[in-house]
């Protein structure tokens, strides 16, 4: 227990330095998964090693459609260039963990089955910022996935410290 929470004190203390240097942004996305139609909302954290690489860990979530959901975490690394003073544009690469859940009524009953996969994200994105700290994000991936692979399609807002 005493070691649990000595990391989560590290992490929180890293965090707040994180925010403190402004070097990274915090952001929230309405997504559209391809392989079933399904929509979705996803969260995302960025945090720049140098002036243009940045790593960016982020959860999604797609609701239910055609029996499937699903949620995903991914590990990206973003190589980002300015086009104009607020403008910005990143290829990214990286990798996701997936988990897929069919479920069906049957009878009185409900079937149930799930899976679990590792796969690779390539895609790309813009961002403007209106403010130093407010901006949107559009982004574009295919994710390559066994039996999954799909493209998402993601905007949102980011908020950067």
């Amino acid at each position: 227990m005493k070691k649990l929470f000595l990391v989560l004190v590290l992490s929180v203390a890293g965090v707040v330095s994180a925010a403190a240097s402004g070097i990274g942004s915090l952001g929230a996305n309405f997504l559209y998964g391809s392989k079933f139609d399904q929509v979705g909302l996803g969260v995302s954290y960025k945090l720049s090693l140098t002036d243009n690489f940045r790593i960016a860990p982020e959860m999604q979530y797609f609701f239910s459609n055609k029996n499937m959901k699903a949620w995903d975490a991914n590990a990206n690394i973003e190589y980002v260039s300015t086009l104009f003073d607020d403008l910005k544009f990143y290829p990214l690469v990286g990798f996701t963990y997936s988990h897929w859940t069919f479920s069906q009524s049957v009878g009185a009953g409900k079937y149930v089955e799930s899976c679990d996969r590792f796969g690779v994200n390539v895609g790309g994105g813009i961002e403007y910022n209106f403010t130093d700290q407010l901006g949107v994000v559009a982004e574009v991936r295919g994710q390559l996935i066994k039996d999954f692979s799909q493209c998402v399609l993601s905007i949102g807002v980011k908020y950067s410290f």
